[in-house]
């Protein structure tokens, strides 16, 4: 779990989205979000990558390697399983019937749903696809 606080994410966040940046390779980019790498509570604003030839954070030219995890890059050509860029996870539906059965099921209360669904909304701007 993150140490940063929602005040401090949402601080940067105001004073990052919608500015122009320089790349460290040259390429400038406009930030469109921010987001918080829960493994050592930095703030990371990337474009995700189709595949690791891609990735800002690798390094080494023999022998790539993963700067966010130190693993070793074996193939450049794909984006592995424990690459720790991951997607943003989809909506949940918050219709259907909720009774017992539902529950017993492993079923979520609508209002965890509900919560879910404005988390995803905040992180995205409110622009993720209904």
């Amino acid at each position: 779990m993150s140490n940063v606080s929602v005040e401090t994410l949402e601080k940067l966040k105001d004073s990052m989205v919608g500015r122009r940046y320089k790349h460290f390779k040259g390429r400038t980019y406009v930030v469109t979000d921010i987001a918080v790498h829960t493994e050592s509570d930095e703030i990371m604003v990337i474009d995700t990558p189709k595949y690791c030839a891609l990735c800002v954070l690798r390094s080494g030219v023999l022998h790539p390697f993963c700067r966010v995890n130190n693993r070793d890059i074996t193939d450049l050509s794909i984006r592995p399983e424990w690459c720790p860029l991951k997607p943003l996870p989809e909506k949940m539906k918050v219709t259907g019937l909720y009774n017992g059965e539902y529950f017993k099921a492993g079923g979520k209360l609508p209002s965890y749903k509900i919560g879910w669904n404005d988390c995803i909304d905040e992180i995205t701007g409110g622009n993720a696809d209904d």
